[in-house]
């Protein structure tokens, strides 16, 4: 956020965040409402209520971040 400012932050995490989620098993209406956050107080609202919900399904036993095996997309590294 420091170095490129607010919007270029929340865009840049979005495109890696979604993936994240998923694999936490936060539900899609969650994901979906991150994803379209534009503004930092709608990305912090976005945050805080997949906090409130929690994780669901057999990702919720994990205590930790890295205990999850996250996805990402095929291809070329550069395009993500």
């Amino acid at each position: 956020e420091q170095l490129r400012g607010t919007q270029r932050a929340i865009i840049t995490f979005r495109k890696i965040g979604h993936w994240h989620l998923k694999a936490m098993g936060v539900r899609a209406f969650l994901r979906n409402r991150f994803q379209q956050a534009r503004t930092r107080e709608e990305f912090m609202a976005a945050l805080e209520a997949i906090v409130q919900e929690g994780c669901r399904g057999a990702a919720c036993g994990r205590s930790a971040v890295s205990d999850f095996t996250i996805r990402t997309p095929s291809g070329p590294s550069g395009h993500w």
